[in-house]
């Protein structure tokens, strides 16, 4: 009698879970599908550990207690720390939406992250969407947990090649990646200004290497690529874009990689410092014919790119614990050279073209702000700030949409 009862409960249970589906109207999907329910229960137990039984929090469900997929993701949230992103939260559908301009969102998992469909979606069919909590990020898959109005919670696992894949990924208050795995995240700005309102993101290359930028094609705009131990990775393709990635031997461990258009052809091309020897080559493959060595700074030196005179082609210079020192050939001659103080010890330099009209100008960043100048030789007075990225991240520079003029970004 115990066990009949038991198997009828069961029968309930996945009957229910068919019924939603994964709040698709299909029965839930079998791993060739890309999709898994690791677990699945008509109360909490799949959110064990959490404290969440319910709760509604930042007016989500309407302020009403009791299963609601917007119920527990701000739970989760709210326990991580975060504070109510917008008012009001809006049905699942909507958090995209609503979020615009005030989270960062894009299509890159990371362990915290909210993973949103939007409604009409093989998992969220109805209009209202869904929105679930990301916990586990792996090379070929998320594992989710969430809260169902069919009065279930659910972990799943969801492959990156399946259709019921997220369509967004919204980083409220993200904890952070797993050991082992992770992507090397890129945000990048087509504007000078603070916040995410325009930002376009993307993963490429593995966390960890050196990102780099560069006008690789020569055709206008600048897009993203890796070094790491004397390998780059470099992409044609603007950021969540198909393109063509090649891949050059150039350098070795240890050595800091710098990108500039040497020979003024229009195009970047790589290069190397190494303790005060510049290795640059005039094309993007490793061809002792078309590569050249320069001696400029020493050892601790942070090697920076620019065309300082507004020529055309870049030439070298180095910062040095908030001083610069830029030539305008590539010889270590004093002749042509610039030195100047702009920014403080721990900043990181950053090189651009701020307002489009040829010839670089210097900035630094700094924990999470860029202090941009329109001078060759910085000077405070004349720092715009702009708040973008956060402690630890690495400043980028590039012309993403080729409509002139250098905008931020930050490789993560």
């Amino acid at each position: 009698m115990l066990r009949r009862a038991a198997l009828a409960a069961l029968l309930v249970l996945v009957a229910t879970v068919a019924a939603v589906g994964g709040l698709t109207g299909a029965a839930p999907a079998s791993a060739g599908e890309g999709y898994e329910v690791l677990c699945v229960d008509a109360g909490y137990a799949c959110t064990a550990g959490t404290g969440y039984a319910g709760q509604s929090l930042w007016g989500a469900n309407y302020g009403t207690r009791g299963h609601n997929c917007t119920s527990y993701v701000s739970y989760m949230l709210d326990r991580n720390g975060a504070g109510q992103p917008w008012r009001p939260m809006g049905n699942a559908n909507r958090w995209d939406d609503n979020g615009a301009g005030k989270t960062l969102i894009d299509d890159i998992p990371v362990v915290g992250s909210v993973a949103q469909w939007e409604g009409g979606t093989r998992l969220a069919p109805g209009p209202s969407g869904h929105v679930a909590y990301v916990d586990v990020v792996a090379p070929d898959f998320i594992e989710v947990t969430d809260d169902t109005n069919a009065g279930v919670t659910r972990r799943l696992r969801i492959h990156r090649s399946s259709p019921y894949w997220p369509d967004d990924f919204m980083h409220i208050h993200d904890v952070g990646q797993p050991p082992g795995f992770r992507e090397a995240r890129w945000h990048l700005s087509n504007a000078n200004v603070d916040g995410v309102a325009g930002v376009v993101s993307a993963a490429f290359g593995a966390a960890g290497a050196t990102p780099v930028v560069g006008n690789w094609d020569g055709k206008g705009s600048d897009s993203i690529g890796t070094f790491r131990d004397g390998t780059w990775l470099l992409s044609n393709a603007t950021p969540g874009t198909p393109g063509r990635t090649i891949e050059v031997a150039f350098g070795r461990a240890g050595d800091l990689p710098v990108v500039g258009d040497w020979d003024g052809d229009g195009d970047d091309t790589v290069g190397v410092y190494r303790d005060g020897a510049w290795f640059l080559s005039n094309v993007n493959a490793y061809d002792p014919a078309r590569t050249f060595q320069v001696g400029f700074g020493e050892a601790g030196d942070v090697p920076v790119v620019g065309d300082w005179d507004g020529r055309g082609g870049d030439t070298v210079g180095v910062y040095r614990q908030g001083t610069w020192i830029l030539s305008n050939t590539h010889y270590a001659s004093a002749l042509g050279q610039q030195r100047f103080d702009y920014g403080e010890p721990g900043d990181l330099p950053v090189v651009g073209d701020w307002d489009g009209r040829r010839g670089d100008t210097v900035a630094v960043f700094r924990s999470g702000t860029f202090l941009l100048t329109q001078l060759v030789a910085g000077s405070p007075l004349d720092a715009t700030q702009v708040r973008f990225g956060q402690v630890g991240d690495v400043p980028l520079v590039g012309d993403w949409d080729g409509r002139t003029g250098d905008t931020i970004g930050v490789g993560r």
